[in-house]
């Protein structure tokens, strides 16, 4: 049986802790680093810490401006570029920039009109798979993962009609993270901000086209503290696979401006 089910063109969930109601479904979603886990202190960078190899990455090059730029290789071609960005106001309109950046180098990605995923089902089991996503079911319960993100949804009370669609919403406050989901079968695009003041976000797309030759994932890791400046790593990469490519970028944003 070959079933068609139409994904939501945006999934929007602040917080990273929820339960629904009695007798409903109840939904947790966790990244590969806790919200929980307690966050430092940001420093303000002045020039940035370019080690020679982090990780599979092997530094190419630093622009003459100032220690403000420099870049990496790593398997199959994948590029990171590390950048200092001072702020002039709101980091919003910088990490606008450098998604309309980097969406220029990546031909697929998710269309947002009206996505549409196969799933294909047998009885009451049914798998799918995206670039970047992978989603198992059996009855009510669900396992999804995209990227890094894991999200379960769970029958708490047996369903008359096995049919039944069920969905499940959450909603925050500006103290929580926000996570922002959209795919199809284009692609994937995700995008994580975490609370505070202070900037941790993260951006990805990838291209559903696995006959293309370029960049089959894009996207940044940007942290500052309140008023900036950024340190931000760009990664492009010729495979989807989020960990390998993102990896070692963090841990180079991590030796410039901390966790």
């Amino acid at each position: 049986m070959r079933l068609r089910t139409s994904l939501l063109p945006l999934l929007a969930v602040a917080g990273l802790g929820l339960a629904a109601c009695d007798g409903e479904r109840s939904v947790s979603i966790s990244t590969g680093s806790s919200s929980d886990k307690p966050r430092g202190v940001l420093k303000v960078v002045e020039t940035l810490q370019c080690p020679e190899t982090q990780g599979q990455l092997t530094r190419k090059g630093a622009a003459t401006d100032g220690g403000a730029t420099c870049w990496y290789v790593g398997p199959r071609g994948s590029s990171v570029q590390l950048r200092l960005i001072r702020l002039d106001g709101d980091p919003t309109s910088v990490l606008q920039g450098l998604e309309a950046e980097l969406r220029r180098d990546i031909a697929g990605g998710p269309t947002g009109e009206g996505p549409q995923v196969a799933v294909n089902a047998d009885g009451d089991r049914a798998s799918v798979r995206l670039p970047g996503i992978s989603v198992e079911a059996q009855g009510e319960n669900a396992d999804v993962r995209i990227g890094g993100f894991r999200i379960e949804a769970k029958e708490d009370a047996p369903r008359a009609d096995a049919t039944a669609q069920a969905t499940a919403s959450a909603s925050g406050d500006a103290s929580e993270d926000s996570v922002s989901v959209r795919a199809d079968e284009g692609g994937a695009e995700v995008r994580v901000r975490a609370r505070g003041d202070a900037t941790r976000a993260k951006w990805i797309l990838t291209d559903g086209d696995e006959a293309a030759t370029g960049w089959r994932l894009v996207g940044y890791e940007a942290r500052g503290p309140q008023g900036g400046p950024l340190v931000v790593a760009l990664v492009r990469s010729r495979n989807d696979d989020k960990e390998a490519a993102f990896e070692d970028a963090e841990a180079l944003v991590s030796l410039n401006v901390g966790d």
